[in-house]
């Protein structure tokens, strides 16, 4: 492991109690016990930034040592805060990772996450089914990831969380491209289709994450900040793709597929970058 990431866990690990207080903050407003938890993250100063170094997202993929001293820096922006975000860092693999359950690989760039540029044919997605879906070597890479991760932070206070887990639509969209907003219109039964799949691939994720992230089953964190009781599912899903979308696409695909994601969790909670208010 770098010198500098044992020099970041030390630093966090000394200040584990904080961690417990904000998770502590945060459960008690989720479960609506009251509290008003601020979540809020510090910068890193000149010298820090020379002290801990960053590597691109191309680096980090296949290096797990680069991927956490990453994430330790995200995680030391959230301890200098001193206020009740929880501290946690990921397998950073990008937003088409469980796309990858379908056989998709995405393109590595430098300077921007992970994104997928091939795509599947409809031919071959009507005749998969969820038996067809697997753990790629890409997905197992996110795993092997996860543990490293968590070994190193044992004892630390700070979490992992799951890896990016997109919605049913966000991973079909990733799955067969742009063409999806087509077959809206031309071939329903071929999206309500690859909509099951998507759901099926997002349940094996969620899963598989929880099944080695220490301590899910009481919390699970999510983006550096947040900290949610399992009691309450712990899912997150990110609907960027189905801002695009019109009310009826979203009553018809969208919001079955969240029903049928969170009960499977127990729970959870949907982020999205736009604006769609039927969404909403």
């Amino acid at each position: 492991m770098l010198d500098s990431n044992k020099v970041m866990i030390d630093r966090l690990t000394a200040r584990r109690e904080l961690y417990e207080g904000a998770v502590s903050a945060q459960e008690a407003l989720w479960l609506k016990h009251g509290g008003a938890p601020l979540l809020m993250h510090c910068a890193l100063n000149e010298r820090e930034q020379e002290a801990y170094p960053w590597f691109n997202y191309k680096e980090i993929h296949f290096d797990v040592d680069k991927m956490l001293a990453n994430g330790l820096r995200e995680a030391i922006t959230t301890m200098k805060a001193g206020r009740e975000a929880a501290p946690s860092i990921r397998a950073n693999m990008g937003c088409g990772i469980v796309a990858s359950f379908f056989g998709v690989v995405p393109e590595l760039f430098e300077d921007k996450q992970p994104w997928v540029l091939k795509h599947l044919p409809k031919e071959l997605l009507m005749d998969m089914t969820a038996d067809d879906l697997t753990l790629t070597p890409e997905f197992r890479m996110a795993m092997d990831h996860m543990v490293f991760i968590a070994k190193h932070l044992g004892g630390s206070g700070v979490r992992v969380f799951p890896v990016d887990i997109q919605g049913a639509f966000d991973t079909a969209h990733l799955v067969y491209g742009d063409d999806i907003f087509f077959q809206l219109y031309d071939d329903p039964e071929f999206v309500d289709h690859l909509m099951d799949l998507s759901c099926a691939a997002t349940e094996r994720a969620f899963d598989a994450c929880l099944a080695l992230i220490p301590g899910s089953d009481q919390t699970v964190a999510h983006y550096n900040s947040y900290a949610m009781p399992r009691s309450l599912g712990g899912l997150k899903l990110s609907e960027d793709t189905s801002t695009l979308l019109s009310a009826e696409h979203i009553a018809t695909y969208v919001t079955p597929a969240l029903r049928r994601l969170l009960s499977h969790a127990g729970g959870g909670y949907v982020h999205y970058c736009g604006r769609n208010d039927h969404l909403y």
